[in-house]
């Protein structure tokens, strides 16, 4: 192989986006952390994600991010940060998420 063939190959290489949310995070919460609103912040921690409880987020988000943590959700284990967010806000729940401006937000499943 030539040296420009090298140069080319660099120069053609694009790096593979990583879904931010994707990243495997551990369950263990500190003790400060009481509601669902503060372990999902907890769980977004570096993603570069924020969650959003108010505006712009859906009416019923306060409602689902002020319980406390479920108790299937205190086991430590190790999973996608997705994963992490789905099982503190219940299967019944939907994850709003909003990607241009690195935003989490969650709602009630539509009926």
């Amino acid at each position: 192989m030539n040296d420009n063939a090298v140069v080319a190959d660099i120069k053609s290489y694009q790096p593979t986006r990583i879904d931010p949310l994707s990243l495997y995070v551990r369950t263990v919460y500190p003790d400060d952390v009481k509601t669902v609103a503060d372990a999902v912040s907890f769980v977004l921690g570096a993603s570069g994600y924020r969650l959003v409880v108010s505006y712009p987020a859906p009416d019923d988000a306060i409602a689902i991010l002020g319980k406390p943590i479920p108790p299937i959700a205190k086991i430590a284990r190790t999973m996608p940060i997705i994963d992490a967010i789905q099982i503190l806000i219940g299967t019944n729940n939907w994850i709003v998420v909003d990607q241009n401006h690195k935003l989490i937000s969650v709602s009630k499943e539509p009926t």
